[in-house]
C-alpha cells in the first residue's frame, strides 16, 4: 500500500514539474505588443514612445506572473517527490 502512495506522489511530482515547465516555455515567449490603435492615432514621439513603454511593461509583468506560477509549480514538485521518496523508503521491508 505504502508503495502505490509513492508511486502516485512520483507521478504528480513529474506532472507538477512538466506543467512548471510549460509555463516557463510560455513565458519566454511574452511578446511586446503595443497598442495598435493607439500608435495609429498618435503622432507624437514621446506618446509613441509612452505606448511602447507600457507595452513592454505589460510583457514584463505576464512574463513575470507566468515565472511565479511556475517557480511555485517546480517548488510543489520538489516537495512531491521528497514525499514520494520518503514513502518509498518506508515501504521498503
Amino acid at each position: 500500500m505504502m508503495q502505490h502512495a509513492a508511486d502516485a506522489f512520483t507521478v504528480a511530482a513529474v506532472l507538477a514539474g512538466l506543467w512548471a515547465a510549460w509555463l516557463w516555455r510560455v513565458a519566454s515567449g511574452v511578446q511586446i505588443e503595443p497598442d495598435r490603435q493607439a500608435l495609429d492615432r498618435v503622432r507624437d514621439p514621446a506618446f509613441v514612445a509612452l505606448i511602447h513603454a507600457r507595452a513592454a511593461r505589460d510583457a514584463w509583468e505576464r512574463a513575470g506572473g507566468l515565472n511565479s506560477s511556475a517557480a511555485k509549480w517546480t517548488a510543489a514538485s520538489v516537495g512531491l517527490q521528497i514525499i514520494a521518496t520518503i514513502l518509498g523508503r518506508l515501504a521498503m521491508p
